[in-house]
């Protein structure tokens, strides 16, 4: 069984681990603003840009192939 801890074991405890926690702490919120800053969208370099890049060119890419599927249709009946 362990013995309870005195005053003095539980400031040497919380000496201890208060830098651990506080650096924990900064480095949580520095890792959120990272985050944060690739899933807003801002001048063009941020995750959340390349995404929307790459959804409009599959959106325009597939108006083009249904447009260019419908002149070949066009194309067949008339034949």
């Amino acid at each position: 069984m362990t013995a309870a801890m005195s005053w003095s074991d539980w400031a040497n405890y919380t000496t201890a681990t208060a830098p651990g926690l506080a650096l924990i702490a900064w480095f949580g919120r520095v890792l959120w603003r990272k985050i944060r800053h690739e899933l807003e969208p801002n001048s063009g370099t941020s995750l959340r840009d390349a995404v929307d890049r790459i959804e409009t060119m599959v959106t325009e890419t597939q108006h083009e192939l249904e447009k260019h599927i419908s002149y070949h249709k066009g194309q067949e009946s008339q034949q």
